[in-house]
């Protein structure tokens, strides 16, 4: 997408105001003001149409140069058949002659983005929308009495507005009564607002006839186009009268073209328009944002890559936050967790709150933290009871009707929350007839140790640990005390391996790997360091497998980088001394070791060789002076070798 040229910018406005100024000729008013009003809005829209700047970032970006154009699913998920491959339209065949649309996505996805480049379109030279010869935008959230008053101001058109009021005595009007004067209204082009107890008939005319319809006489003459974006901002009071203008608008159709953008969870259904859905962002799109956006792509592409969280980079909102992230410090925040409760917290509020929109839920009480605690005791549910990240309806409501007393939900509407927390987080969405999935598989783990990480106890770690060993590091990570967690973990994992299950290893290798990544605040301390090398000389002396061991030592390197994991396994063996030991015919040794506590562990070493132990401590003797000799890399990382006495 090109610059844009003043030169066009005054081509499009000059041809709108002759347009429109032909147009009105039929219905004067001296009260006009046209050429100002349009040329205001054009040049604002095209100069609000020509940067982006997100939440947080210290200058804007330019839509032309710096944002791409991103896959559209001709299809929204929740129509998909599990496991279809989608289909998906360009941009440009959203501003069609023969289809209004009403462009889905979740929050953060793209929508106005793609918006504002559509609008960019009109303002280039070489751009061709068949007859179609200027936009019209309008910000749902900022349409105050009705959408046709809004638009008419915007083109500086003048109209008078009627007002009749009717007594009731009869409280109880607000029924069917209400909904046959409000449909006997609307067929004439008024609005009907009821007092408490009375009925206000408005109506908006341009001279005699119902501002709509000259309207509509307007945009058909001067074949214009006309965005509404963001219909799920718009207060849940106004919205059916508003979806009633857009059908009006759409039926009337005849040479001009409609697109309304909303969030794919608060979409009602608007007669005449085709719903389609911005996809997730691919490797391509991914790398395009990164290279414009990122201060140093290849780094922070190198470093997202190692991350448990990089599957968060196909949102454009959650993406561009990560990149603020390393630009602010040239490198990714060293917990994952950090990342985590961010964007959870920006989906939850932050995104809103940044551009003054404030959500009211229909249920008491159930705000923002509420909805945060509500997605973590579902997580919990989901993926260590029932071991899923998808779930059917049937489950969706079987996990509701437990969670809804705590929360003082309606026992009968897990639908209607669920609509609800889509619509306000876009953590979890309607992902295929009668499927629910949570967009990202790192927000489902986080949410879920945050639950597990509230329980007061922790004597169902050996459960988590056999169920999800993975969000097991998350909750070590997040834990106030992380060596505590630790130590609970290491004494279930031992316990785990004397049972012979044979998921033992693979879970205790997931473990620590994800320990590994997750970067948990270790600190030093003995005896966190001898569970540790109990385990992992259990782990390697019971392993089924030559292939199992060297999971376990791979998974057991990574962890040592820790400098906490380092210093408590340092501090373990400084307080051990060999008590006695014996050669064995096989050519290994036995060394017993006296410890402070357990009193005793026993390690096992081929005598003489560089072998590496079950530990990763290479042990060897001499007859008269029995020592520790650390592998060679291990030993740079603890810079120490041990001679003990025996």
């Amino acid at each position: 997408m090109e610059p844009i040229s003043k030169i066009v910018v005054a081509k499009v406005t000059a041809k709108a105001i002759d347009l429109v100024t032909d147009a009105i000729k039929v219905l004067p008013n001296s009260e006009d003001v046209v050429e100002v009003a349009i040329a205001t809005h054009l040049q604002t829209l095209c100069n609000r149409s020509s940067i982006i700047q997100s939440l947080g970032m210290p200058s804007p970006k330019s839509v032309s140069e710096d944002t791409t154009a991103l896959k559209i699913g001709k299809l929204p998920r929740k129509f998909r058949r599990p496991g279809s491959k989608a289909k998906h339209i360009s941009e440009i065949e959203l501003v069609s002659r023969t289809k209004h649309f009403a462009i889905l996505g979740d929050p953060g996805s793209g929508k106005t983005t793609t918006v504002m480049r559509l609008c960019q379109q009109f303002f280039q030279d070489a751009a061709d929308f068949g007859n179609f010869q200027y936009p019209i935008l309008v910000r749902a959230a900022d349409i105050d009495d009705n959408l046709f008053c809004t638009i008419a101001d915007e083109l500086g058109l003048s109209y008078t507005v009627q007002e009749n009021e009717t007594q009731h005595s009869n409280k109880n009007i607000f029924g069917d009564e209400i909904n046959e004067i409000e449909q006997k209204e609307e067929q004439s082009g008024g609005y009907v607002f009821a007092g408490a107890r009375s009925l206000s008939i408005r109506k908006y005319l341009r001279g005699d006839r119902p501002l709509r319809n000259f309207l509509v006489d307007i945009f058909s003459k001067t074949s214009a186009f006309i965005f509404i974006d963001g219909l799920d901002e718009v207060h849940p009071e106004k919205r059916r009268r508003l979806n009633k203008d857009i059908e009006f608008l759409a039926a009337s159709a005849n040479g001009y073209g409609l697109l309304v953008s909303c969030r794919s969870a608060d979409y009602q259904n608007i007669d005449g328009f085709t719903q389609v859905e911005i996809a997730a962002l691919e490797e391509e799109e991914i790398n395009f944002i990164v290279d414009r956006w990122c201060e140093e792509p290849r780094s922070f592409k190198e470093e997202l890559n190692k991350t448990p969280y990089k599957d968060l980079a196909t949102r454009p909102l959650f993406l561009s936050q990560i990149i603020l992230l390393h630009n602010f410090s040239g490198f990714l925040p060293e917990m994952p967790t950090d990342v985590y409760s961010r964007i959870v917290r920006l989906a939850l509020e932050g995104w809103d709150k940044d551009r003054g929109i404030k959500r009211k839920s229909k249920y008491s009480g159930f705000d923002q933290q509420r909805k945060h605690d509500f997605l973590s005791a579902f997580a919990f549910r989901l993926q260590i009871k029932r071991r899923a990240s998808t779930f059917s309806r049937k489950e969706l409501e079987s996990i509701y009707s437990e969670l809804c007393p705590q929360f003082k939900l309606p026992r009968t509407e897990a639908e209607e929350v669920a609509e609800e927390i889509q619509s306000h987080t876009g953590i979890f969405v309607a992902d295929g007839y009668d499927t629910y999935a949570f967009t990202h598989f790192s927000l489902l783990e986080y949410l879920c140790a945050e639950y597990i990480i509230r329980e007061p106890a922790l004597e169902n770690i050996s459960d988590y640990l056999k169920a999800r060993p993975e969000i097991l590091a998350v909750c070590v990570a997040l834990a106030p005390d992380a060596n505590r967690w630790m130590q609970a973990c290491m004494k279930a994992a031992r316990i785990f391996l004397t049972t012979g299950d044979e998921r033992a290893h693979s879970s205790i290798s997931s473990l620590l790997r994800r320990l590994s990544i997750e970067r948990p605040n270790f600190y030093e301390q003995a005896d966190l360091g001898l569970l540790i090398n109990d385990l992992v000389v259990l782990a390697e002396k019971s392993a089924p497998s030559a292939e199992s061991r060297s999971t376990i030592q791979q998974s057991f390197d990574r962890l040592i980088q820790d400098a906490g994991v380092l210093n408590s396994l340092r501090a373990f063996f400084e307080r051990c001394r060999i008590s006695s030991f014996e050669r064995n015919s096989d050519g290994s040794t036995n060394f017993h070791l006296d410890c402070l506590s357990p009193p005793e562990t026993l390690l096992i070493a081929k005598e003489g060789t560089q072998l590496v132990s079950p530990a990763w401590v290479m042990m060897k003797t001499n007859d008269a002076v029995p020592f520790l000799v650390y592998e060679a890399d291990f030993a740079s990382k603890l810079s120490f070798v041990d001679a003990i006495e025996s």
